[in-house]
């Protein structure tokens, strides 16, 4: 399993434009085959910040992902949204549940 959250900080006015923007990536994610996770969360605290968590298969289900038109198309949209440029931060699942979709070797049996 491939974790990664990526962190936006929209400018301000410009949320709905972003959703529009990165409702292209949402759809065409989660019809991917290595996709297992694909949700946009928004900070209760400020709104114009969100991040993206995302479970891809594989670090190979990721760059197939990075190769698509939604995925392309949604980077061009964010031109000009964001006040600085998306980052990222690569996890580990410790103790996954996926809705029963991970396989036992993504499990952390020795853990509660």
């Amino acid at each position: 399993m491939f974790v990664q959250l990526v962190h936006f900080e929209v400018k301000p006015g410009l949320i709905d434009r972003f959703l529009e923007v990165f409702r292209v990536n949402i759809v065409g994610t989660r019809q991917e085959p290595g996709s297992i996770r694909f949700d946009l969360l928004q900070s209760a605290d400020d709104e114009n910040t969100f991040m993206m968590y995302e479970v891809f298969e594989s670090e190979a289900a990721l760059e197939a992902h990075r190769d698509t038109d939604h995925y392309r198309t949604t980077v061009e949209g964010l031109d000009g949204l964001l006040v600085r440029p998306r980052s990222k931060t690569f996890l580990r699942l410790a103790m996954p549940d996926l809705f029963g979709r991970a396989p036992e070797a993504a499990r952390a049996p020795d853990r509660p």
